[in-house]
């Protein structure tokens, strides 16, 4: 395949903006849309090259995914063995443990299904995970091991190349749409993480690669075209809409890019094909390894933000591992090496990480290393509930899961709202199985549960179809309301902007869907607001006592504060709905004080969610709705 100079400038266009996100996310907070760069780069590559070779009757799976492992293997383990010792000494048990486990993923090719499981890709606690950018390899493998053979079995049954193209715009388009609909039902995080959710963007590079010979046609069309592309990447990295529209729009501007040879006198062409930027290029797979493991774990360390002191040093460092990775281990072992020497780095590789993840498991994560308390805390990191993918059903506007121990489909009981409905998980399961009944779980996350406001008019449309779906639903008797209490900026059905300061709207739109539960012949319930922490409490608590940083950010609220905050919703909804308000704050609060861990527990496994065991302590609640 004839070498695009300009396409390793293209690969440096995706790469920077992800550092400059990683390091500095204020300044660019759209950078990471350069992952959706590289796989649009990806799929055209990958498609052009096996094209050829299919094309030319030399095409061999084995030498497909030999030459896969030569380019992605030894410089991705380097960074694994230097990461794993530097964790070793770091990261405290419970996050060792769960570090061990994304050493795992990342070795099996499955690490975007792991992350996905265990949080996301934008919390404040996602950023101290060492190989959370091992997500996007994850897909990029996946595709590999998928697209060859569905490339392969087109090449022999599908010979004309408009039953390819469409083939392929087919795939891609359900990839699409599949993505359009996981988010629109409250499954943004899937969404991001998943090869069938993010297809479409390989397909973008392989519909290209597949309609263009590449060739350089110096019109002034073709200038026209390379500029938009270039424009679109770049006003998508500056633009304020983030999500689908943005990635659409860069996957749409690579593609343009990449359809023609950008004219060789051109500026663009000049900037892309520069030594510098084929440089970074050449670097960025390098550049993409080893950058986020030391920006893990510099914060991991520093617990608060670090300043610009340390992280101009980290951007040294990064370049440094970055050139002499690329240099040493990606250029000699994708180009010179003997296979077999490649293979036994590989084994090596394979073996080393996982005899030491098995000692490290056999161990317990050397929790002796820290105390009791530290490691009490750091167990609780991201331990709120989350439902079984089994569990999960359509249902409504977005998606319901059922659960308990029963052996029966039947449910009287549903639990909605969003991810501070799911939360009360472990409370809600434990009050059904006492008395032998299952529950649904119905989380609209990222809206409220509430029908004439909420936080933006997609969220209304979807809670609205949530309740449509529960008062029409047979078996639903009695319908538990929770939801988080921190957003004060709403939106009714005209889209106009309301602030609710006082959480005064909030408690007439509980009511007023209290009222509509209770016409439609259900019970209803409303479980109240809770203090909550406001920053990441179990992680950066359990920090802190390991390393000793004094004056930390506190344990505790008073009491006080909270009721000033929310005395006047709770007045008002219990003189309103009476006893169908429960009010969990008051077990985990006394007369002076609301904790957020007692000397044997966290009680929240973030910012503002219950953990497991906090929610546990809620269970009284629950227990009295179900037998009443």
């Amino acid at each position: 395949m004839d070498y695009r100079r300009e396409i390793d400038g293209l690969r440096a266009l995706a790469i920077l903006p992800i550092l400059v996100f990683h390091f500095a996310p204020s300044i660019l907070p759209l950078g990471y849309l350069g992952v959706d760069l590289f796989f649009v780069i990806s799929g055209y590559l990958i498609t052009r090259i096996l094209r050829t070779e299919l094309a030319e009757g030399r095409f061999t799976l084995g030498a497909f995914y030999i030459r896969r492992v030569r380019r992605i293997l030894p410089a991705t383990l380097v960074v694994l063995v230097a990461t794993s010792v530097t964790c070793l000494a770091l990261l405290l048990s419970p996050d060792l443990l769960n570090y061990c486990a994304s050493v795992l993923s990342t070795l099996t090719f499955t690490a975007n299904i792991y992350f996905w499981r265990v949080g996301g890709y934008f919390g404040t606690n996602d950023e101290l995970k060492p190989l959370l950018h091992m997500w996007s390899l994850g897909v990029e493998e996946q595709f590999y091991l998928v697209f060859p053979i569905v490339l392969y079995v087109m090449f022999r049954y599908l010979r004309a190349l408009r039953l390819q193209l469409f083939t392929v715009f087919v795939l891609g388009s359900m990839s699409f749409v599949t993505n359009i609909y996981l988010v629109a039902i409250g499954g943004a995080t899937p969404a991001f993480f998943l090869l069938p959710t993010r297809a479409w963007q390989f397909a973008v590079g392989a519909f290209v690669a597949l309609a263009s010979t590449g060739e350089a046609a110096d019109s002034m069309r073709t200038r026209l075209l390379s500029g938009l592309g270039f424009s679109l990447i770049i006003a998508n990295y500056v633009m304020v809409i983030p999500g689908l529209p943005a990635a659409t729009m860069t996957s749409i501007g690579a593609g343009i890019l990449l359809w023609r040879t950008i004219p060789g006198g051109t500026l663009l062409y000049r900037l892309l094909a520069y030594k510098t930027s084929v440089l970074v290029g050449v670097m960025s797979f390098s550049l993409y390894l080893w950058h986020w493991p030391l920006i893990a774990l510099l914060k991991y360390v520093s617990i608060d933000p670090p300043v610009i002191a340390i992280v101009v040093p980290c951007v040294g460092l990064t370049l440094v591992l970055s050139y002499v990775s690329w240099k040493y281990i990606e250029e000699p072992f994708r180009k010179t090496m003997s296979i077999r020497s490649v293979m036994a780095l590989v084994v090596c590789g394979y073996g080393g990480l996982i005899v030491l993840m098995a000692i490290v498991y056999f161990n317990g994560g050397f929790e002796s290393r820290h105390s009791a308390a530290a490691n009490t805390l750091s167990r609780a990191v991201g331990s709120n509930y989350r439902c079984s993918m089994s569990d999960y059903r359509a249902y409504g506007g977005s998606r319901a899961c059922l659960v308990g121990q029963a052996k029966t489909e039947d449910y009287s009981f549903a639990l909605v709202g969003n991810s501070h409905a799911q939360m009360y998980g472990p409370a809600y399961i434990k009050a059904l199985d006492a008395i032998g009944q299952r529950g649904l779980i119905v989380p609209l996350n990222g809206c409220l549960p509430t029908t004439d406001i909420n936080i933006s008019t997609s969220c209304l449309s979807l809670s609205r179809a949530n309740f449509d779906a529960i008062v029409n639903d047979p078996h639903v008797k009695s319908v538990i309301i929770a939801l988080s209490w921190n957003r004060t900026d709403l939106v009714n059905d005209k889209g106009e902007h309301q602030h609710d300061s006082d959480l005064s709207l909030h408690g007439k739109s509980l009511v007023r869907l209290v009222r509509d539960f209770e016409k439609s012949g259900r019970r209803a319930f409303v479980v109240g607001p809770i203090h909550i922490p406001g920053f990441d409490f179990p992680s950066v608590a359990s920090r802190q006592i390991a390393f000793g940083v004094e004056g930390g950010r506190a344990f505790s609220v008073s009491a006080r504060s909270f009721e000033a905050k929310h005395e006047s919703v709770i007045r008002y909804l219990k003189s309103e709905v009476g006893d169908a308000l429960v009010l969990p704050h008051q077990l985990l609060c006394d007369s002076k004080k609301c904790y957020f861990a007692s000397e044997t527990e966290a009680f929240f496994a973030d910012s503002s969610h219950l953990s497991s065991e906090g929610a546990l302590r809620t269970s009284p609640l629950f227990e009295a709705i179900v037998h009443k």
